[in-house]
């Protein structure tokens, strides 16, 4: 009885590790998807400063040419703020795929020796030529 009672529980702790990664996968995808995506915008230009009766703020459009977009001279509290959440975004981006990666270790021991064998590959015909 006692047996049962430590397969149970070493059963349950597998399928958390299980359910940890696969939660830990999801998010770090998630939040990579809109870093990705808030960075595409900033780059494209697709960040508008818009200006209310007390205070301006930021929005993301489709078309700049309706609205004004951001300009360098115009930095605002609002403007840096966002700044700062997309490269904290990006930042927890790299951190939970790192943690990704490193979820994934046997599939990368097995990638590592696929590499290996390319890499000596490589060299050998970049010696033989």
């Amino acid at each position: 009885m006692a047996s049962d009672s430590t397969t149970d529980f070493s059963d349950q702790l597998y399928t958390w590790e299980e359910d940890r990664k696969l939660v830990l996968r999801g998010w770090s995808l998630v939040f990579i998807i809109l870093a990705t995506l808030l960075l595409l915008s900033v780059t494209d230009g697709r960040v508008a400063y818009l200006q209310s009766p007390y205070a301006g703020y930021l929005g993301f459009w489709t078309n700049c040419k309706r609205h004004k977009c951001a300009n360098v001279g115009q930095v605002t509290v609002l403007i840096h703020m966002s700044k700062g959440f997309i490269i904290l975004a990006l930042a927890l981006g790299l951190f939970l795929l790192s943690s990704m990666v490193l979820s994934f270790q046997q599939v990368f021991r097995r990638l590592r020796k696929i590499d290996l064998l390319f890499s000596v590959l490589s060299i050998s015909i970049v010696q033989g030529s």
